[in-house]
């Protein structure tokens, strides 16, 4: 263990790519991380996944494809639109 821990310590003080590389990739894994648990659930990823196929889809469209009751889609795409991966245009027409 103490030399693992080591061997990182030079890697960081030589400043050399293989450690600038590690750095990234846990900084990589740290951003999937947090991903993961944002769209994991079974309906926001399947939100995001219809959007993925379809440029856009209106409320009712995305409820009828997934089989989700108005109060389920919306809080689910909620946090998808407060978290940014979400662009809701409202028209009321």
């Amino acid at each position: 263990m103490a030399a693992k821990s080591g061997a990182y310590r030079r890697e960081r003080a030589e400043g050399d790519e293989r450690g600038k590389r590690t750095t990234a990739a846990r900084t990589a894994e740290n951003t999937a991380t947090s991903l993961d648990r944002l769209i994991h659930e079974r309906t926001r990823l399947a939100i995001i996944s219809a959007l993925a196929v379809n440029e856009s889809l209106t409320f009712n469209e995305l409820k009828e494809l997934l089989r989700a009751t108005d109060g389920n889609l919306s809080v689910h795409a909620r946090k998808l639109e407060d978290a940014g991966y979400l662009g809701c245009s409202k028209s009321f027409d």
